[in-house]
Parts: structure tokens; sequence; C-alpha cells
């Protein structure tokens, strides 16, 4: 099995990476630094013994870069793991539709363009894993993490709505709602 695991490099993320690579998957692990990426794969591949674990840089910043940067990469993934931080702290009030449109691009939008990356592939094995790995305040919003908390909310949607469309196609497609992690800088 292949797999990506986006925001591979700490927390969560890195935990995904590590537990697959040791189940015997080649692992990629993406971050916005691909210095980090390539010394998180290494950490990785010291730990689990595994020798297919590399790592990419991939900046989900800017959407329309995503589809091109899978694409160089050249390789078909049998399963991704979408993950990353939220947008800063702020109130609804004191969001802007700035805050809005920076925070659907990058934790919407760009999530979207890495399964439409590598959902072809993956119909045409007739098996796939997607998982997204979302937050709580889907569930009960936080005040103080509002811009992150809709965009999130519509991710999820967006996930439901996907797992519907590609279950014939023996692809799964799940979300993980987490409770606040302190997760490393």
């Amino acid at each position: 099995m292949t797999a990506l695991v986006l925001g591979g490099t700490s927390g969560i993320g890195s935990g995904i990476a590590r537990r697959l690579a040791a189940q015997g998957a080649a692992v990629t692990v993406a971050s916005r630094d691909p210095r980090r990426a390539e010394e998180a794969a290494d950490r990785i591949r010291a730990a689990s013994g595994a020798a297919e674990v590399s790592g990419m840089g991939l900046d989900l910043s800017r959407p329309e870069d995503v589809a091109e940067s899978l694409s160089r990469y050249g390789r078909d993934f049998d399963a991704v793991v979408l993950n990353g931080p939220g947008y800063p702290p702020g109130t609804v009030t004191d969001a802007t539709a700035d805050d809005f449109t920076q925070a659907y691009r990058s934790m919407f939008l760009s999530l979207q363009q890495v399964v439409t990356s590598v959902i072809d592939s993956m119909k045409r094995k007739q098996w796939g894993r997607v998982l997204y790995v979302s937050s709580s305040s889907v569930i009960a919003p936080i005040d103080e993490l509002a811009v992150s908390s809709v965009v999130r909310a519509a991710m999820n949607a967006y996930m439901k709505v996907l797992s519907t469309a590609l279950a014939a196609d023996r692809i799964t497609v799940n979300s993980i709602v987490p409770g606040r992690i302190d997760t490393p800088a």
C-alpha cells in the first residue's frame, strides 16, 4: 500500500505516518517545508526500519499548485490522510471575508485538490482510503476558533458526500474528529 500523509511531520499526522510505515506501507510525508518532510521521513525510517518512506514539499496555501505538485511527484497513492493546521484564532465577529477566503483556500480547496489528484488511480484499482483528520469543533464549534470551525464543518460535509459517491468503487472515505491536541510547532 502507498500512503500520502499531509501534515505528517508532527502530531497526529506523524503518528499516522509512523503506524502506516510500521505496518509495511510505502509512506510519503508531506509538509509545506520540504526539509521538515525529509527529516520526518528519516525519523520514521529509522524508527520503523521501513525502507519506503519519503518526504515531499506540498504547500496547501496555494490550491492551484497542489495537483501539479502531486503530478510531478509521480506516485499513485492507495491512501491519503488529509491533515493539517487550522486557521489562527479569532471570533466570528472579528473575522473578515479575507479570513474566510484564505481559510477556505488552504483548509478546503487544497484538500479537495489532493483528493481529486489521487482519486482516479484509486478508482482504477477499485480500492482506496481517504481519511480526513478533522476537529471536535465540527460538532461543537469553538468560539475563539470561528473561521477554522466553519471551514472544517464544510470539509466534513464534503467528506460525507464523497463517501457516498465513491462507495461503489470500494473507496472508503472517513473523518476522525479528535479533541484538542497540543502539537509542537
